[in-house]
């Protein structure tokens, strides 16, 4: 990213006799450099490949280097040369900032893919292996989401793949796109029921397995403007503070304290629809309307002082729930329904105002 630090020492010079032409000279203000700077960028990529010699850029695609050190300690060295590298010159920038005030400029970039050919000639101990070894190497690197293609079929396939990838870092979340944590996903607080006669609220929620999904299907339209997916849950588990208040059944409560629920073969069907909005002269995807549907196979659940000071009674009125569940189902159902539907409109919403629409679908050749 050098050739961004040159950039940024060349445009904001008053007087610019010698620059090139294709380059916007920016006035020197946080907000209209940053964006000045943006546009820089944008217009200069398509020129990488083949290098920028007015702004000592070297030509990117690829970019080659004599030699590099890989590697150098005691025990183990590895060099390279005659390196080249691709896929430089396909840099999407995320964002970008200039401050006058704090002398300091930064960028956020990826690359959706980089790869390494060149003479490796390595000597030591690695892991197990004793190495005293020359030749050729190649090496490619990838980000860990597969761009998709701007096509209905291939990209509803690529979406699936990476949705499959992505399932084994669920627990921890992915911050880069957005997911929190789901082992568990907390919760601080959400209204379960609200009726005339009968109301109840969780807070302090921790909702357990959300990581462990199985994904049926899963597609995307372009021309419909509409994605989706089926997915099972095959075991949910919710632990939180309880309120409620009212009649519920035969039972008239007004009650708090702890509560457990247990949810088996939970299929749902989300159904997300979005246009096509302009930020900052780029196209982004928006969602317009989220859908889901839960079918919950059997549930169970266990609210502790139900009858504060009578645990049989709290007990009787356990069992009364847990025999007519589905009662509490209906109840309950549209509640878990938007804690999902608002789950994913965060994530994917996140992801959408960030990346552009060409980003995320480019267009197929």
């Amino acid at each position: 990213m050098k050739w961004l630090f040159i950039l940024s020492c060349i445009v904001f010079v008053e007087s610019a006799k010698n620059l090139p032409s294709f380059v916007e000279v920016c006035p020197r203000d946080n907000k209209g450099a940053a964006e000045c700077l943006k546009r820089n960028v944008e217009s200069l990529k398509p020129r990488l490949a083949k290098g920028i010699p007015e702004l000592f850029v070297p030509p990117l695609g690829p970019l080659i280097l004599p030699s590099a050190e890989i590697a150098s300690s005691k025990s183990f060295s590895s060099t390279l040369k005659d390196v080249s590298i691709y896929h430089l010159d396909n840099v999407i920038i995320h964002d970008l900032f200039m401050n006058f005030d704090t002398q300091s400029f930064g960028v956020d970039a990826s690359f959706p893919s980089i790869g390494v050919e060149g003479d490796y000639k390595m000597n030591g101990k690695l892991l197990v292996l004793e190495l005293n070894s020359e030749g050729k190497t190649r090496g490619n690197m990838t980000s860990f989401v597969e761009v998709c293609p701007r096509d209905n079929k291939e990209a509803s396939e690529c979406l699936a793949r990476n949705v499959k990838n992505l399932t084994p870092m669920l627990g921890k979340g992915i911050p880069e796109l957005f997911i929190p944590p789901l082992a568990p996903l907390f919760l601080q607080s959400a209204q379960i029921a609200s009726s005339p006669s009968f109301t109840c609220s969780i807070k302090n929620a921790k909702v357990y397995h959300l990581d462990n999904w199985i994904i049926n299907n899963v597609f995307i339209n372009f021309d419909t403007k509409s994605w989706g997916a089926d997915v099972t849950f095959p075991v949910l588990e919710v632990e939180s503070d309880y309120k409620m208040n009212g009649k519920i059944l035969v039972l008239e409560l007004n009650s708090e304290g702890k509560s457990r629920g247990n949810m088996t073969e939970v299929k749902t069907n989300i159904f997300v629809s979005f246009d096509v909005v302009t930020r900052n002269g780029k196209e982004h995807l928006h969602i317009t309307d989220t859908k889901i549907k839960m079918d919950i196979g059997k549930c169970g659940f266990e609210f502790d002082d139900l009858f504060k000071g009578n645990e049989d009674l709290t007990q009787r009125a356990n069992q009364i729930l847990n025999e007519n569940y589905q009662v509490l189902l209906e109840e309950f159902s549209p509640v878990f329904e938007k804690i999902i539907a608002t789950l994913t409109e965060n994530v994917v919403e996140s992801i959408y105002k960030k990346y552009p629409f060409d980003v995320l679908y480019p267009k197929k050749n």
